[in-house]
C-alpha cells in the first residue's frame, strides 16, 4: 500500500486561511463584477441610440449564493424607468427583439460574457494575489 504525506509550507497555509474568509471572496467577485458591469453598460449604450440612459445607468452588481452555497456575482439592470417600465425588460427587448414593434433581436449577452472572461479573470487573480500576500 502506498502512502502520500504532504507538509505544506507556512506561506501556503496562510494563503489558504485567508481564502476561508468570506470577505476575500467578496472582494475577488466584486473585482470581476465591476468589469462585467462596465462592459454591459458599454454594450447597452452602443445598442440604444435614442434612449435616456435609464437602463445603462441602472446596471448594478450583486453577490448571491446558489443552491449549493457557491457565491455568484450578477451584473444586470435594476429598477424601473420614469414610465414604470422595468430596465431588465428593456435589456430582454434588446437581446430578443420585439416582434410587435418590428425590432430585430440583437443578441450580445453571451458574446459579452465570453469576450470579458479573460479581463475578468485577470482582475480577479490580481485581487486574489494582493489579498493572499
Amino acid at each position: 500500500m502506498a502512502e502520500f504525506v504532504y507538509y505544506p509550507d507556512k506561506e501556503f497555509l496562510n494563503q489558504l486561511n485567508k481564502l476561508a474568509d468570506e470577505s476575500v471572496a467578496d472582494k475577488v467577485l466584486n473585482a470581476g463584477g465591476s468589469i462585467l458591469a462596465t462592459n454591459l453598460k458599454r454594450e447597452i449604450r452602443a445598442r440604444v441610440k435614442h434612449g435616456t440612459g435609464a437602463t445603462e445607468n441602472s446596471v448594478r452588481t450583486s453577490i448571491k449564493k446558489d443552491k449549493d452555497g457557491n457565491k455568484i456575482i450578477y451584473a444586470l439592470p435594476t429598477g424601473k424607468d420614469k414610465k414604470g417600465k422595468r430596465n431588465m425588460d428593456k435589456l430582454a427587448y434588446i437581446e430578443y427583439g420585439v416582434r410587435s414593434a418590428n425590432r430585430a433581436p440583437q443578441p450580445f449577452l453571451v458574446k459579452l460574457v465570453k469576450d470579458s472572461e479573460t479581463e475578468i479573470m485577470t482582475a480577479m487573480q490580481e485581487v486574489l494575489n494582493e489579498v493572499t500576500k
